[in-house]
């Protein structure tokens, strides 16, 4: 997206459909002129789209239409002189904050929307073993985790959203009992081990595109290349004079966290170690993870090393694993390696976790949870002077794990920012 103003402003959106539809789609109602306000969120640590719709109801919708929670709401929006649109199709949750005016002309209330998938796995339970079979051989066989979460999303919950995957290693046996379809969903991607990337860090989320399974380090390394105009920075100058505002200006942003060294060691950033009790053969196993061995394997946005602490430092507070876990195994069932998954996956948690930052931009709908973007952080001069320096040590690419889209529905004027938590997982000075 180019920075033109002669062609619109920071904050300018078409919001070109807000429609509610009976659970039959016999019914319709266009709430453009009632919908004050929405808010998408997305999260790497959510299997949904979870939205919020303003209201303000002079035609007693909730009884005329009505409303009964079994509705769903069709939302499309744009930046001007865009193609790219996003679509939301999200079903009727609840009802919210549901108030009337002194006069009892009007009611106001929230719309709490979610994805149309979460119907389905209300209404479904799992019982179901994937893989665990011999062939006439005696050759085990598995699932590999990747190909039974896709069978559990169109299978069980039949959705046709995109499902982009990254590949898991070996194949595992996995017995499914009682469980909706989201949570076996997650009990499979906490077995999941990745063929390429040490921490296994998998998380399976939902954004505009559909849904994906990835870990963190694929993430950072597949967006790292493709940040494009994704370049974000801060502008004194737009505090006094709202005409310098550009596309790409932060609004506000937030440190959420800087560094914590005493928490990182006391939860394994440094050291971790997994005891292995094998309930079948009663064999007790240990598995380390030594920062001053294995810092270099995990890989973040900038394609550095994760470490943010000094050699010495490193010496000094790893000699004695602070973080014990115990797992226990079943020898009888093939081999996971999830000890290794465990013991790398809560050093690399404590890691990535030490650099946090909130912003709010202007909306962009091209913008979407698990993309990489940069920003340029100035530093604190102590002076008046508008020309701050950058923040190297703050600055850079940023995974982006949360995103809330912000749209104000006001009478003639639209308007969109968006709100993003970003993680940078490194505290290297920005390249």
């Amino acid at each position: 997206m180019a920075d033109n103003n002669n062609i619109f402003k920071p904050g300018d959106v078409e919001i070109t459909k807000i429609w509610l539809y009976s659970d039959d789609g016999n019914r319709e109602y266009n709430l453009i002129q009632q919908a004050v306000s929405i808010d998408i969120y997305e999260s790497l640590l959510s299997p949904i789209i979870y939205a919020d719709v303003l209201i303000n109801d002079s035609n007693d919708l909730l009884r005329e239409f009505p409303i009964l929670t079994e509705e769903y709401v069709e939302i499309e929006f744009k930046l001007p002189n865009s193609e790219d649109v996003s679509s939301y199709k999200l079903h009727v949750k609840e009802i919210k904050n549901l108030q009337a005016n002194e006069q009892q002309k009007s009611k106001t209330y929230v719309l709490s929307l979610v994805s149309m998938e979460l119907i389905d796995d209300a209404s479904t339970t799992i019982y179901k073993r994937y893989g665990g079979y011999k062939d006439k051989g005696g050759v085990a066989h598995g699932t590999e985790i990747h190909t039974a979460i896709q069978s559990i999303l169109t299978e069980e919950l039949g959705t046709e959203k995109k499902f982009e995957f990254e590949q898991t290693k070996g194949i595992d046996e996995v017995l499914i009992t009682r469980l909706q379809p989201f949570a076996a969903i997650d009990q499979l991607r906490r077995r999941a081990l990745s063929k390429q990337y040490e921490s296994h860090s998998f998380c399976f989320f939902e954004n505009k595109h559909g849904y994906v399974l990835s870990t963190m380090e694929r993430l950072f390394d597949k967006g790292k290349d493709t940040v494009g105009d994704r370049t974000f920075w801060t502008d004194t100058n737009t505090a006094n004079d709202v005409t310098q505002n550009m596309y790409r200006n932060i609004i506000g942003y937030k440190q959420i966290q800087f560094a914590d060294s005493i928490s990182k060691i006391s939860q394994g950033g440094l050291r971790t170690r997994i005891g292995k009790l094998d309930v079948m053969t009663g064999e007790y196993s240990i598995t380390e993870y030594d920062d001053t061995k294995d810092q270099d394997k995990f890989k973040t946005v900038e394609g550095k090393s994760v470490g943010q602490n000094s050699s010495s430092f490193t010496r000094k507070h790893s000699k004695s694993p602070p973080k014990n876990l115990l797992m226990l195994g079943d020898g009888s069932r093939s081999e996971t390696q999830l000890t290794e998954k465990m013991a790398s996956l809560q050093a690399y948690t404590q890691k990535i976790t030490q650099n946090l930052v909130r912003i709010h931009i202007w909306g962009d709908n091209l913008i979407t949870v698990g993309d990489v973007i940069e920003c340029r952080l100035p530093s604190a001069t102590g002076t008046t002077q508008t020309d701050h320096k950058e923040d190297r040590l703050s600055s850079g690419k940023f995974l982006v794990s949360k995103v809330r889209h912000i749209l104000l529905n006001g009478q003639g004027k639209q308007r969109y920012t968006m709100a993003c938590e970003l993680v940078k997982g490194t505290l290297f000075e920005r390249q």
